[in-house]
């Protein structure tokens, strides 16, 4: 999460995101962690005091907050608790631990209604396939080979949509790795939470424009396999069938998540 703070960008908020406004919740967690990321010795208490209030304060403001709300709502609100819960959770602290496994209760309840809201969302288009049903195993991920002619419309608008949907998918994506990981390390298993498709060709999510995004995307349908969505749930198919140099961080990310490091590496190697 240091890029956000450094670069307006990361793994799971797109530079775009929030462009045009800023929710207040999105607003405390970036101050918040950019006061952790820049702690000393001697303010450390005080900023790890701020990321426990201000978790326990989103987490019972937005209790209160009904379900149907819009989606970006649920997104700001989900990714905010991905920040506070990370932060609480690896600074080593027992009572912020503690403070970090009761958002790890609310996590994957809010990351289940943020998929349930861009289910029904008229503002994004079908073509970026976010369903509740998406929560689920289905037989096949969807399959969108090449999307040069849709772009040929209003791009930046295009882009945006895009970048929207994908930072949706990947939030939930990283509720998953978040509850999965913590729940096997406390107890040895985990259960299954369900997975999403998600976008994970190099270059496509750390564009820096709509234009840089266009040139990218041309790049990717010129391949053999095209422009592909990957379904978090057959990351195998990513090993047999791309090489390392066609995915991004994040799904590498992934990867090392589902089959270890070592397994990771030694696809690289290849």
């Amino acid at each position: 999460m240091k890029q956000w703070t450094s670069h307006g960008h990361c793994a799971f908020i797109h530079r775009s995101l929030y462009s045009d406004h800023m929710p207040v919740v999105i607003q405390d967690a970036y101050t918040t962690l950019a006061a952790y990321q820049t702690k000393t010795p001697a303010n450390h208490n005080m900023a790890l005091r701020i990321c426990k209030e201000r978790l326990t304060t989103l987490i019972e403001c937005q209790s209160l907050v009904s379900v149907n709300g819009d989606t970006t709502m649920h997104l700001s609100r989900t990714q905010a608790l991905i920040v506070y819960r990370s932060i609480c959770l690896f600074d080593g602290d027992i009572n912020a631990r503690a403070r970090a496994e009761q958002g790890l209760d609310i996590l994957m309840p809010w990351g289940h209604q943020l998929i349930q809201s861009a289910s029904s969302c008229s503002g994004l288009p079908a073509t970026w396939n976010i369903s509740d049903r998406g929560i689920h195993v289905p037989g096949e991920p969807t399959t969108t080979t090449h999307l040069t002619p849709c772009l040929d419309g209003n791009l930046d608008s295009f882009w945006r949509s895009w970048a929207y949907a994908e930072s949706i998918r990947r939030t939930y994506l990283i509720v998953v790795l978040l509850v999965t990981i913590y729940s096997t390390l406390k107890t040895g298993w985990s259960g299954c939470p369900g997975g999403v498709t998600f976008t994970g060709d190099e270059g496509l999510w750390d564009a820096s424009s709509a234009h840089a995004w266009k040139r990218v995307m041309k790049v990717v349908n010129e391949k053999a396999i095209g422009f592909i969505p990957i379904f978090s749930h057959r990351m195998g198919d990513v090993l047999a069938n791309r090489k390392p140099a066609d995915v991004d961080d994040f799904t590498c990310t992934l990867l090392a998540a589902t089959f270890g490091r070592e397994r990771l590496e030694g696809w690289r190697a290849l």
